[in-house]
């Protein structure tokens, strides 16, 4: 709950709040593509060849292929063709170990109309019921806030089809599948699953050895419990597009696995603001380091609309908002005048079938759409799955920075048509996890001795309540704006810049159990500098982690510059104790509106009139009038017939300088009291 009280000489102040059981423990304040074998550093890429009538090309040589990394020809390792069990290496056959014999195939549907699911349903069960293979396993997936399983890899037709019709049937909001297949798949959100960042202990490298189908199954399928837990880390720290970030996870969850993996999605075009492109970008390079390649459906079928009718409409607010800030010409920040030119970017991508094809062409697939009759085309989609090249090759630039390289397959044989990945993220053997190439530097930061501390950083965190056997960890990190480098656009009219984040929770061997990754870009009109400068990038996340110490390690990045501070915090979570419980108490910064929460989400800074934000200032100035704003969240005991009664005593230097005896309001929905 949040609670004002008078501020007269509060310099030094000391705040108790008494319920029938003790609180918890107090927060502790901060100081102020391919796939790269990290081993040997070669990469892997896979390419498909067809002749211009869209027929297999099954007889190349490895003299008749080049590839160029960043316009740089590269000498090739090894070059076969797999088609089936089996694969062809300088002309002799050689069986491949029981992971790479199996072709893997996510059936993803992403929200749909009622048109579009008819036909995605169409061509889902006519893939099913015609291209059935005994070594191809087919994974049933839905997007919708995240992504959720409707069916784990299988080879079982009926699952699958029943699967394929709960995906195209309902409304996308009507039920949430991530707990189930959760549960399915041995798996848990809770306390005792491993960190959704931390792919080792879920979807690590698995024995090839003699295996039969149940153990091959079961290996494939630890894969999709890491694709759910990461989609939920994202979910909950509500980073960017929901499609991207479902897809991404799905890419990550599939990485350990060897071999090409395909991903079949069907969608009404993919929606790409300006602020989501490192996203996006990040997508791509992640599923050519995972050999996932994604054929894109667009489930409109034939369009007789035009595909870039949102253009003129994005151009024209973009326009308005202009000349609003003109008509206003004053100094306060307004959110229209820092968006207003990412709207003019976003009307370049508002072509959502383009964006598709995009990405299916740069993960070596292809788009299908502008007809209603997809039998054709996935007919060909099911040639790729069985049959294609794979070369290795070791790139001449052996520094590892995190960047993009971009790829190019030559054949060089007359009249046909690659099909291969655009390229990839060269990232550090060491760093091999990390998901977006801003992490590469900040992780770096993180293991430096001494550690850099270029901007003035801030860091704490915050119990509050539990969830099972799991306890709820708020954290904070603030920078001032600024320390924050700006640029100026060749126009001089506006500035743009960044902020970037990695935060770390380690437990007390070392090992990271969780992750949260964020960056924020900035784009401001000059005549709002100032305002914004005086201003603070805050963030905010919590995690779920069991009863133990853990050490917060924090790194933040000034997007332009490249300067990075760290911070780290000790933190210790004692078990949560029976009868009523109560959260550690946090001054308000600030409390800012927010939207109405997801079913089953639970955000511990969230109350009936928006969202706090905490001030990590620990002295509150006696000079300044007004009131003291605070919060907490009282947990009553479920078995208790009595409501809790609450008492809050305040002392300045010691003494008593005031008393209080609220009247608590009824417990929310999620049996909580903030």
């Amino acid at each position: 709950m949040t609670l004002r009280t008078p501020m007269k000489a509060l310099a030094a102040a000391a705040l108790f709040v008494i319920l029938s059981a003790p609180p918890g423990a107090g927060a502790q304040p901060g100081p102020a593509g391919p796939t790269i074998r990290t081993a040997v550093q070669e990469v892997v890429v896979d390419l498909i060849v067809r002749d211009r009538k869209g027929r297999f090309v099954g007889d190349l040589r490895p003299e008749e292929v080049e590839v160029l990394e960043d316009g740089r020809p590269q000498r090739i390792v090894s070059f076969r063709l797999i088609q089936g069990r089996a694969a062809t290496e300088r002309g002799e056959s050689v069986r491949l170990d029981p992971l790479r014999q199996i072709r893997l195939v996510s059936l993803v549907f992403d929200r749909l109309g009622q048109d579009a699911r008819r036909l995605a349903r169409r061509a889902a069960l006519d893939l099913l019921q015609n291209h059935s293979s005994p070594n191809t396993y087919y994974a049933v997936l839905r997007i919708d806030h995240s992504l959720g399983v409707l069916q784990p890899f299988t080879r079982d037709p009926g699952k699958l089809r029943a699967a394929v019709e709960r995906a195209t049937g309902g409304a996308p909001a009507q039920y949430d599948t991530s707990d189930l297949s959760l549960e399915r798949l041995g798996g848990s959100s809770g306390a005792g699953a491993p960190a959704a960042e931390d792919l080792s202990t879920i979807a690590g490298p698995v024995d090839a050895g003699a295996m039969g189908a149940a153990a091959t199954e079961a290996a494939v399928n630890r894969t999709v419990t890491a694709m759910i837990q990461l989609s939920q880390s994202f979910a909950r720290q509500q980073q960017g597009n929901s499609s991207l970030t479902a897809l991404l996870a799905l890419v990550k969850g599939q990485q350990s696995l060897p071999g090409r993996k395909s991903v079949l999605y069907f969608s009404e075009g993919l929606q790409l603001p300006h602020d989501v492109m490192h996203q996006f970008e990040t997508l791509i390079g992640q599923a050519n380091r995972a050999n996932v390649a994604f054929y894109a459906v667009d489930a409109r079928g034939l369009i007789t609309s035009s595909l870039l009718s949102g253009n003129a409409d994005a151009l024209a607010e973009a326009a308005a908002a202009g000349r609003r800030a003109r008509r206003r010409n004053t100094g306060i920040l307004n959110r229209g005048d820092m968006v207003s030119a990412d709207t003019v970017l976003d009307s370049v991508r508002s072509n959502t079938q383009g964006n598709l094809e995009t990405l299916a062409v740069a993960t070596g697939g292809f788009l299908m759409a502008n007809s209603n009759d997809l039998r054709k085309p996935v007919r060909r989609f099911v040639e790729d799955v069985y049959s294609y090249y794979e070369l290795t090759y070791r790139p001449s630039n052996p520094n590892f920075d995190g960047r993009f390289r971009r790829l190019e397959v030559k054949v060089r044989r007359p009249k046909v048509v690659v099909q291969s990945r655009s390229g990839y993220f060269a990232m550090p053997p060491e760093l091999a996890d990390a998901l977006f190439p801003y992490e590469v530097p900040l992780l770096k930061a993180l293991a430096a001795d001494p550690p850099p501390s270029d901007l003035r950083l801030r860091t704490a965190w915050f119990r509050f309540g539990s969830d099972g056997a799991s306890l709820r960890c708020v954290f904070e990190a603030e920078v001032p704006l600024a320390d924050l480098t700006l640029v100026r656009e060749e126009s001089g009219t506006r500035y743009r810049g960044g902020m970037q984040l990695v935060t770390v929770f380690r437990d007390e061997s070392g090992k990271p159990v969780r992750k949260f990754t964020r960056e924020v870009p900035f784009d401001l009109p000059g005549d709002k500098l100032e305002a914004f400068r005086a201003g603070n990038f805050i963030y905010t996340g919590h995690a779920l982690l069991p009863p133990g110490r853990y050490t917060m390690e924090t790194a933040a990045g000034d997007a332009q510059s490249g300067r990075i501070a760290v911070a780290c915090s000790p933190v210790v979570l004692s078990p949560a104790s029976e009868g009523v419980g109560l959260s550690d108490v946090v001054l308000i910064r600030r409390v800012d509106p927010a939207p109405q929460a997801g079913s089953g989400h639970v955000d511990p800074l969230r109350f009936q009139n928006g969202k706090v934000v905490p001030s990590l200032d620990r002295r509150v100035p006696a000079a300044r009038q007004g009131q003291l704003s605070f919060y907490f969240v009282i947990y009553p005991d479920p078995a208790a017939e009595q409501a809790p009664e609450l008492t809050i005593r305040l002392f300045r230097d010691g003494k008593l300088a005031g008393r209080a005896r609220p009247q608590l309001p009824p417990p929310d929905e999620h049996g909580r009291i903030p």
